[in-house]
């Protein structure tokens, strides 16, 4: 049901290691122009990882926490809600 939502998670299973250690990591994300999401019902989109360092959209720089698994304050708070449809959301997964 797509990225960006309440189900996200850290990716597990066949091959995948389970060492608390490592995390999905995002260095820098650059949009240089404007980011939207869409007018369509029921689809979710996000710039999803354990760990974003950085983001920026236009001229607006996110202000991202440092370290892992603490930028997810919530689908309703607007720092984490990119462009006006509400469908479109940075998210830091749990460990």
């Amino acid at each position: 049901d797509g990225f960006g939502n309440a189900d996200d998670a850290k990716i597990s299973g066949a091959g995948i290691t389970d060492d608390a250690a490592i995390h999905s990591r995002i260095a820098s994300v650059v949009i240089r122009g404007q980011a939207f999401g869409t007018s369509g019902a029921g689809d979710h989109f996000g710039i999803v990882a354990q760990e974003i360092v950085a983001l920026s959209i236009g001229a607006v720089k996110f202000p991202l926490a440092a370290r892992p698994f603490n930028d997810d304050l919530g689908a309703s708070n607007p720092l984490f809600l990119i462009g006006p449809t509400g469908d479109l959301r940075v998210h830091e997964v749990a460990e």
